[in-house]
């Protein structure tokens, strides 16, 4: 379960990886644990299995080559929209007068044919070859590309709460934005990083391999965290030792339902027992037998005041499964309270820890009667 020891590479007389950034708030404590091995026992028993974690948009899958190919983007196809309004422009200026100078040539590219022969052509088509989806997740930037880019990163030990990586992460391509609203993270932050070398390299870098593998993670490190299948995915990792709080609570809840689905059924049933012995004994109906239900959430009544109502969309990270929600829910602590600020990686990270932790102990004082 130990994330192992920090260890460093060197690139020159530059360290690496850097030394993680210092805490804006308060670090985190280490954990209190309760004598013998029932923690480990019952944090060992919140893993799940792959194909209970695919549910949850896990993916396990290596990708093909074509798979690959299909997620490669033209770098041509963000310019080709300017280029495209380029020509928009020239041509509505040439039905009025001609310019006064010549147009600058637009520029073109070589375009290789089925047939082992190539062309070209001016850049002012978007590629429609490459249909790669473009992911919109947090700490994460948006490339100009239109590709997701991850631009910080945050790690904690789960045991001691030493803080292993709280650093950004310099880009491996030119930037649209930085998503500041979610990542947290403005320009002004990431240059000074940069100049100040304490930013990790991109995820494309060597580096960044050796960091993940061979210094913190490992194939049988336990990963820590709410939808941890987010994480992973803007690490492009493939990792099946998780334990994930949004993972965990669900289906406590799905559980939770499907118990108060079997009491209705039973309740339903020895109600209607009830009343066929009052049929056979006595011949005569319940009022219920004898009326349809006017329950307004049952049959749709117009009194009902929500009837016909659009349900108002929830804010990002605010539903019953969000790991704000569920903080303050069990352990009445607010988080991600920056507004238009962002989210803070390392406090993210923290507060998913806390709340695994939480959830261990309620499980060990349920079965044991362990103080939380």
């Amino acid at each position: 379960m130990n994330t192992g020891a920090t260890g460093s590479t060197h690139l020159g007389d530059v360290p690496y990886p850097p030394p993680p950034e210092a805490c804006e708030g308060e670090a985190p404590s280490i954990l209190e644990l309760p004598p013998g091995d029932y923690y480990i026992r019952e944090f060992l028993s919140l893993l799940e299995p792959t194909h209970a974690l695919r549910k949850h948009g896990y993916n396990f899958a290596q990708l093909t080559d074509e798979e690959i190919h299909l997620k490669r983007r033209c770098t041509i196809q963000q310019l080709s929209k300017g280029l495209q309004q380029a020509i928009t422009r020239r041509s509505q200026q040439l039905l009025s007068h001609l310019p006064d100078t010549p147009y600058k040539t637009l520029p073109s590219m070589i375009v290789p044919y089925e047939n082992g022969t190539s062309g070209f052509q001016y850049c002012t088509i978007e590629c429609h070859y490459h249909s790669a989806p473009v992911d919109r997740a947090t700490k994460m930037g948006t490339a100009r590309s239109g590709d997701s880019e991850l631009i910080r990163l945050s790690a904690i030990d789960y045991l001691t709460g030493e803080v292993l990586i709280n650093n950004l992460v310099k880009p491996d391509q030119p930037m649209q934005h930085l998503n500041t609203k979610w990542s947290g993270v403005t320009w002004d932050q990431m240059n000074e990083a940069i100049r100040e070398k304490t930013t990790l390299k991109g995820k494309a870098s060597h580096y960044v391999k050796k960091l993940k593998e061979d210094i913190f993670v490992g194939p049988d490190t336990i990963l820590v965290g709410h939808s941890v299948h987010n994480d992973l995915k803007a690490l492009k990792w493939i990792h099946t030792k998780v334990v994930d709080s949004y993972v965990v609570e669900h289906k406590i809840i799905q559980e939770k339902k499907a118990i108060e689905a079997r009491e209705k059924e039973l309740s339903e049933e020895a109600a209607r027992r009830v009343e066929e012995c009052l049929l056979e004994v006595t011949g005569l109906a319940t009022s219920s037998m004898l009326s349809p239900s006017t329950d307004a959430q049952t049959i749709g009544d117009s009194t009902n005041p929500t009837e016909g109502e659009p349900k108002k969309k929830k804010k990002k990270g605010t539903g019953d499964l969000a790991l704000k929600t569920l903080l303050k829910k069990y352990l009445d602590t607010d988080i991600q309270t920056k507004g238009n600020k962002g989210h803070d990686s390392l406090e993210d990270a923290t507060a998913a820890r806390d709340l695994v932790h939480w959830m261990v102990m309620r499980r060990l004082q349920e079965k044991y009667g362990v103080l939380m």
